[in-house]
């Protein structure tokens, strides 16, 4: 794994693209049809996630291990608990990886 955790620019680029994506989808499908939050945890956020892990594994980064272990842990958590999911949890993760 990578000892320093440091991405890319283009890899820290395209997460925060994809955060944006997955935050936008979410609000924007909460408050045009109300589903929002039963599609976040069942497809939105495990997808989201999927991208995530597969990117930070690419660059030698762990996603639930190491010294910011506790950062990808607490994000997902955010990311399946109703109502405190509607923070842009997947952005601010991009920004702090």
């Amino acid at each position: 794994m990578n000892e320093e955790g440091r991405l890319p620019g283009s890899a820290r680029t395209f997460l925060v693209v994809v955060g944006l994506l997955a935050d936008g989808t979410k609000v924007g499908l909460e408050a045009a049809f109300g589903i929002g939050v039963i599609l976040d945890p069942v497809l939105i956020s495990p997808v989201t996630c999927m991208i995530f892990w597969v990117t930070l594994n690419h660059n030698g980064i762990a996603m639930f291990s190491g010294s910011r272990g506790w950062i990808g842990w607490t994000n997902l958590l955010i990311a399946e608990t109703p109502v405190v999911d509607a923070l842009p949890d997947w952005t601010m993760y991009a920004l702090c990886v």
